[in-house]
């Protein structure tokens, strides 16, 4: 079978590394777009598997690995989510990955199309669901990385929340928050300890692609979803909706239940990311309360209930997220 893929970004690198042993049809441009990158633990076995990675590979492409993530002021607390040794994830920045993997891949140039990976950020139309979450916009900076942390770190501030991912060579730290509320000058000034003269500014819609899965078509990475960079899901969802793609095209799964397990991996996706917003923070901000109103609304017209098996959780680690967020109660 022979694949063309469309596309520059991380998600297109996922798919050529899946697809290595096919022929590929790849007009591939380093367009320069860099983005702070933290994993969940799929990527490093996918990698393994792929192109044989060791963890002494990891500067060659600005990563450490990923211990797990601290939340502060989630629930009025401080507290990691720790994975269980030995087993870790990684940080790293897109464009080095990106670079590192296209000079690794051995392509074997395909004359014909066969299958089609799109992975380019769509014009969200009518075969997307839009989501509603509370926030539609970052700032980030990039400092030197003189710590030894290895854990992302998710900081709840007034205006929105603070994603504080360490790589090699950088520490990245983007404020995350709604541009219809708070300004960016105000952001800005959350930054101005740092003396800062560049700031990567982006706004985004979230949305999800209702069915990603067409016959000979898979819509991949932003142009099959993209929810909020909180916890990692655009990594594990792209490598997710490739297992499945591969297991329709090999007939060991129906595309009914395919399109029900990726559906189940946007909702609970969403129910975590929710959980969060309906948790206590130390802020009584324009923000805030309306971050709890859209989280509320959310839990409760879906009707969550702890779940298992889940795509993120097993039930006693959602037990403890509850715990952590000050939510024992939330739900029985």
């Amino acid at each position: 079978m022979e694949i063309k893929i469309i596309g520059n970004g991380i998600s297109a690198h996922l798919a050529a590394l899946k697809y290595i042993e096919n022929p590929l049809k790849w007009d591939r441009q380093d367009d320069y777009f860099t983005l702070p990158m933290s994993s969940t633990l799929d990527l490093i076995p996918f990698l393994k598997d792929s192109i044989d990675i060791e963890y002494k590979d990891f500067p060659d492409f600005n990563a450490i690995p990923k211990t797990g993530v601290r939340k502060t002021n989630f629930g009025c607390n401080d507290f990691y989510s720790n994975f269980t040794a030995p087993y870790v994830a990684m940080h790293f920045d897109s464009w080095s990955f990106n670079n590192y993997i296209y000079k690794n891949l051995n392509i074997k140039e395909a004359k014909d199309t066969d299958y089609i990976i799109q992975t380019k950020k769509p014009v969200v139309d009518n075969s997307y669901n839009l989501i509603t979450v509370p926030v539609n916009a970052a700032i980030g900076i990039r400092i030197p990385n003189k710590s030894k942390r290895t854990y992302t770190h998710l900081v709840a501030e007034e205006h929105g929340w603070v994603q504080i991912i360490p790589t090699y060579n950088y520490i990245y730290m983007y404020y995350v928050y709604n541009k219809n509320i708070t300004s960016t000058e105000e952001i800005k000034d959350y930054f101005k300890v740092f003396k800062q003269d560049y700031f990567h500014a982006m706004d985004f819609t979230s949305y999800y692609k209702k069915d990603p899965f067409q016959d000979n078509y898979l819509h991949l990475g932003l142009n099959a979803f993209f929810i909020e960079p909180f916890d990692a899901t655009s990594l594990s969802g792209a490598l997710r909706l490739l297992d499945l793609s591969q297991d329709i095209m090999n007939k060991t799964i129906k595309k009914d239940h395919a399109l029900f397990l990726y559906n189940d991996y946007i909702k609970e996706a969403l129910e975590v990311l929710m959980l969060h917003y309906v948790s206590r923070v130390p802020f009584n901000s324009e923000f805030w309360n309306r971050a709890n109103d859209i989280a509320t609304d959310y839990l409760i017209n879906n009707k969550h209930v702890i779940r298992e098996p889940s795509n993120f959780y097993s039930k006693e680690g959602f037990n403890r997220l509850y715990k952590k967020l000050g939510l024992s109660s939330y739900i029985q």
